[in-house]
């Protein structure tokens, strides 16, 4: 239900309207929450986390109680401009409220959004980083509001809450005057300026989806599990500037395939000539940040013992050539693997769940099952696939080639240790397209590297192989637009 907060007349010649979009579901009036965005017209990262609140709360209407107002622009002729400020004034939304009812324009503006919110029973305030920062999601309080504001905080799936001291504070805010009025309100920054980082978002979301559970506001599932944030005070935090003008060049992505002798990383000093003390400094400064551990982290590939199971009435009945299993030995072949068992079944979901349990019982670390990983009402090896009662991932991937694709984790304990299986599902495309969804997991899984949900989403930026005629993979943009 879109409602309009107020219309302001500007004197630069524009109307500035403000407008939330209310979701209501049981019990309405029971408790509300409001969730701001766009205070800053070049900070892009709460629209995208409420166009998820609005899908994912539409999704299941049934699992709210209470109300939600989402208001995706506070600044919206910034927004526009992607200009911080208010275009032709240079004014800084955030430094205006509590506003005035009898004053400016824009003081009518901030004290109807303060009214409009007033009575909440919790606001948050989502901004983004400048465009040269990227920023960790991160809640960030005030010392004075702390012991009420902190509990609701820590719930967030953020990775940092910052407590800020009381002379750090701009009291204009919108924040702190909703605290000053008995709203619990406080700050999520995160991500980079006029960008959106899509994980860092639903990372966002699904704790605020954590946080309306624990206060009783949905009764719907949770997403992933929910990290504890490391708790700051201004004495704990710390901006380290270099002491001589010099640049980072990263020379490779993250989840890269790389071997030995291939160059990851490089550093340039400017000047050319720096002293010792300062190089053992910034070294001594790193291991502090790090816990000790390395800037970068190389995992090295494990030895796999791998079973196939293929699918598909034509193949079982001889009807039509296996040509797919020849293409997953051909790239198992690149790493240390090996094929422990080959099965090839009809349609027949109980005889594929059989097969996968049989070959995780001869010692499999990856069972790999092809065929059958459709829509189509003979595709059964997703069904297969969870009867084994592995944790399924995720059946689908925003990426193409390789959208049906299948990833669980198979997980037991055998002789008092921890064991798991991969277990994937393979869409066709993987037989005759050169690079695939299987060429960007494939790696992690022979380097036992967890691949998440959130991980297999991001993929949708830069999940579209291009097909290059000279493939250069993978030295390319496919599967790296994080």
């Amino acid at each position: 239900m879109i409602r309009e907060i107020i219309a302001a007349q500007l004197p630069v010649g524009e109307k500035l309207r403000i407008v939330k979009n209310r979701i209501e579901g049981k019990d309405p009036d029971s408790r509300r929450i409001a969730i701001v965005s766009g205070i800053h017209g070049d900070e892009f990262e709460g629209q995208y986390v409420i166009y998820e609140m609005v899908r994912r709360l539409q999704e299941h209407p049934e699992c709210l109680h209470g109300s939600v107002d989402l208001y995706p622009a506070l600044n919206p002729l910034g927004m526009d401009m992607a200009v911080r400020e208010l275009p032709g004034l240079h004014m800084d939304m955030n430094r205006i409220f509590p506003g005035n009812e009898n004053g400016t324009a824009l003081e009518k503006v901030a004290a109807a959004i303060v009214g409009d919110i007033a009575g909440a029973d919790l606001c948050l305030d989502i901004h983004a980083s400048n465009i040269f920062v990227r920023e960790i999601p991160q809640v960030r309080i005030s010392e004075e509001f702390a012991e009420r504001v902190l509990p609701y905080a820590q719930l967030m799936n953020v990775d940092m809450v910052w407590t800020n001291a009381a002379e750090t504070v701009h009291e204009a805010t919108l924040a702190h005057s909703l605290n000053l009025l008995g709203v619990p309100s406080f700050v999520v920054e995160m991500g980079v300026g006029t960008r959106i980082s899509r994980h860092f978002g639903n990372q966002v979301t699904d704790g605020i989806f954590h946080l309306m559970k624990h206060i009783g506001m949905w009764s719907g599932e949770l997403k992933s599990k929910i990290q504890q944030p490391v708790l700051s005070t201004d004495g704990e935090v710390e901006f380290i500037r270099s002491g001589s003008t010099g640049v980072f060049l990263p020379e490779i992505e993250h989840n890269h395939l790389v071997k030995k002798g291939d160059k990851l990383a490089g550093t340039r000093i400017i000047p050319l000539v720096i002293e010792e003390e300062k190089m053992k400094a910034v070294r001594e400064r790193t291991m502090e940040l790090t816990g000790g551990k390395p800037i970068l982290e190389l995992k090295p590939f494990q030895r796999k013992q791998v079973g196939i199971v293929t699918t598909g009435n034509e193949v079982f009945h001889g009807r039509i050539k296996d040509t797919f299993t020849p293409v997953i030995v051909d790239k198992l072949s690149e790493f240390d693997t090996e094929v422990i068992d080959h099965v090839t079944w009809d349609d027949d979901d109980k005889k594929v769940t059989a097969s996968i349990l049989d070959m995780i019982g001869k010692g499999a670390d990856v069972v790999i099952c092809t065929g059958g990983m459709s829509v189509d009402p003979d595709d059964k090896t997703p069904l297969a696939i969870k009867n084994t009662g592995a944790r399924i991932v995720s059946y689908g991937a925003p990426v193409l080639p390789g959208a049906m694709f299948l990833l669980a984790y198979y997980d037991r304990i055998e002789h008092g240790r921890n064991r798991r299986t991969v277990i994937m599902g393979l869409p066709g495309c993987v037989m005759y397209a050169k690079r695939t969804i299987f060429d960007l997991v494939l790696p992690r899984v022979m380097a036992d590297d967890e691949v998440t949900p959130d991980e297999l989403a991001a993929l949708g930026m830069g999940g579209l192989c291009l097909n290059c005629p000279v493939c250069t993979f993978p030295n390319c943009g496919f599967g790296k637009g994080r």
